[in-house]
This record gives structure tokens, sequence and C-alpha cells, in this order.
């Protein structure tokens, strides 16, 4: 599931960086391509710290796997890849702090348990009732 949901975020980030304006230059390791970067993928960890896979083809059928976090790879005006290079934490702050801000936080999950076929919660569930109340105030 989280790696369906770094896909979608993925996509999402690639959608918009075609239709957004240029906010800087690229990071310094990566010179420009000619025209200038047309997109820029760039593979995040999920909140848990799992870093998934991407793989980026160009027009040409070249190809880029991103299984590291911060790593990314340009897309130039003409579909080619760039090589693959880090992306420093000032950069994605930069680039996509804002975007990544306006991203909900991931669910928070708890599992109750009853008591046999009753409608009474058993001991431990009773106790995670405060934690549900906790979490649900804090995030409205």
């Amino acid at each position: 599931m989280r790696t369906a949901q770094l896909a979608l975020l993925m996509l999402a980030l690639l959608l918009f960086a075609a239709c957004a304006k240029e906010v800087g230059p690229p990071p310094a390791a990566e010179a420009p391509a000619p025209n200038g970067p047309l997109a820029t993928v760039l593979l995040l960890a999920d909140p848990d710290g799992h870093v998934g896979t991407v793989v980026v083809t160009g027009r040409k059928g070249d190809l880029t796997v991103l299984d590291k976090e911060a790593y990314a790879v340009q897309v130039d005006q003409d579909k080619r890849l760039t090589k693959q290079f880090q992306m420093s934490k000032a950069d994605i702050d930069r680039q996509l702090g804002q975007t990544l801000k306006a991203f909900p936080e991931a669910p928070a999950t708890f599992i109750l348990y009853f008591k046999g076929k009753t409608t009474s919660l058993t001991s431990e569930s009773t106790k995670l009732l405060a934690a549900i109340g906790k979490t649900f105030w804090e995030r409205k």
C-alpha cells in the first residue's frame, strides 16, 4: 500500500512539476539540460522511513532506477534522462517544502477488541480510548 501511495505521490509531483513555474536553478550537483529540465523525478521515503523503487523511462527507452532516498533524475525538453543525483535536504525543502506540508498526516489506526459476543471492550481496548480521543483532538 505504501508503494502505491509513493507511486501516486511521484506521479502527482511529476504532473505538478510540468505546469509549475521555475523556482530556481537545479541542484549544483547536476548541470541543466540545454533548454533546462522539464521535470525532476525525486524518490522520498515513506513516513515510516521505508524507501521504495521508481523506474523512470525516457523517450528512447533509457532507464534510471531510483532506489535511494532523495535521489532524483531530471527529464529534459527532449524527454531524455540525465544521470541520477542526490538532492540535498535544503533543495528538497526549497522546491517541494510547501507541497509536502500540504499532504495530510498518515491515518492513525487503532484496533479495538470486544469480550466474546458482547459490546463490552476488553481491558486492553478500553485503555486505548484515551489515546484515540487525544489523537482525534490533536488532528482536528
